[in-house]
């Protein structure tokens, strides 16, 4: 079993719930096998593919996808070597005959990426998952932008989550809060959290509830 010791669910408005796997390394498998970081009820390998982020002078921080075990892997149509191959935003990837995802790193300078799941599937009963980085170079960023990780059309300023330390820094021009706390720039949670965190962005607009998002452990 992969240690997913420190994954999290992030829930937000409009967009569903993502697996927040932090690190630089997931395998993707079957769930059945109990084995995976990553784990889908699909016609996978046990342990069917490895994704791993590179980091190199010239290239900077890339990833990569590796087939495990000989099992097939299709990028973009063309089947990938047993050496793996690179993976770049908007990249789509096959595994097997039934498991798909489009690869998005939509921010260049931010070592995070995120797993839009093709229709029907889900990874821990999530619709997309979210390989974060530590630090400020693996700012997760939710907003309206081309360059936001998750678009949610709800906010009118983008709001930042920033891993460190096992401490989620969540940051917004629009002031964020959560739970009953005063609405402040920041706000630091620990995660994974023991409980769901419900965590607002703004003020209630005209009866509109705030934009919301909610942080929980894995069930």
């Amino acid at each position: 079993m992969g240690d997913v010791s420190d994954a999290f669910v992030l829930s937000v408005d409009e967009l569903g719930s993502f697996l927040v796997v932090p690190g630089s390394d997931a395998v993707v498998g079957h769930v059945r096998a109990g084995e995976a970081d990553l784990p889908f009820l699909a016609d996978v390998g046990s342990r069917h593919a490895r994704l791993h982020r590179e980091s190199s002078f010239r290239t900077g921080s890339t990833w990569r996808i590796t087939p495990l075990f000989g099992e097939e892997v299709v990028v973009n149509g063309d089947e990938v070597g047993p050496d793996g191959k690179s993976v770049s935003h908007g990249d789509q990837v096959r595994l097997g005959v039934n498991l798909a995802f489009r690869f998005l790193r939509p921010e260049p300078a931010s070592t995070t990426a995120v797993l839009e799941l093709g229709s029907g599937a889900e990874c821990r009963g999530c619709s997309g998952v979210v390989l974060i980085g530590e630090g400020p170079e693996g700012g997760l960023r939710i907003g309206r932008g081309s360059r936001s990780h998750l678009v949610a059309e709800g906010l009118q300023e983008d709001l930042s989550l920033e891993l460190e330390g096992g401490v989620l820094q969540l940051r917004c021009a629009e002031g964020v809060r959560a739970g009953e706390r005063p609405c402040g720039d920041s706000v630091r949670l620990s995660v994974p959290p023991p409980q769901r965190v419900d965590v607002y962005v703004g003020e209630s607009v005209e009866g509109r509830p705030p934009f919301a998002i909610a942080i929980r452990p894995l069930a």
